[in-house]
């Protein structure tokens, strides 16, 4: 009986995949764009986003999803994000953003998948507004 329990949690356990749906780690983000920047123009019309390096976990992606609404997200695809090809990048629809690794594509009015295997929503930061000057932070 012991050997057979044995072999069932053996088998059970080749048959488990390993979850390659993760969450973004945690960075610290605080920075700021101000829109009368020169190279920040993409953002006064909606739709219009920008990237900004070396910030959160792989880039930030900020957009303009309406009139005075931004939205910040990381470029960290949420499924298999430790690959080094996962990166989102903006699709000429300006409406999703797709990882060209695996194919996920994510909606940038709120990060949420809608094509793929991620399951897990785009890490957002908050986006506040004052003037000219968005403050990104986490």
């Amino acid at each position: 009986m012991r050997n057979y329990l044995l072999l069932l949690l053996v088998l059970f356990s080749m048959g488990c995949e390993r979850n390659l749906t993760e969450p973004i780690p945690q960075r610290f983000v605080d920075f700021t764009v101000d829109l009368n920047q020169a190279g920040n123009g993409n953002l006064t019309g909606i739709g219009g986003y920008i990237t900004v390096p070396n910030e959160g976990v792989k880039g930030i992606i900020v957009y303009h999803r309406g009139q005075d609404d931004y939205a910040a997200f990381d470029k960290s695809c949420s499924y298999r994000q430790a690959d080094a090809c996962a990166i989102i990048q903006v699709d000429s629809s300006l409406l999703t953003a797709t990882d060209p690794c695996c194919e996920s594509r994510f909606l940038l009015s709120d990060g949420s998948p809608i094509v793929g295997p991620a399951t897990l929503v785009l890490k957002q930061y908050f986006v506040t507004r004052s003037g000219s000057v968005l403050h990104i932070t986490n």
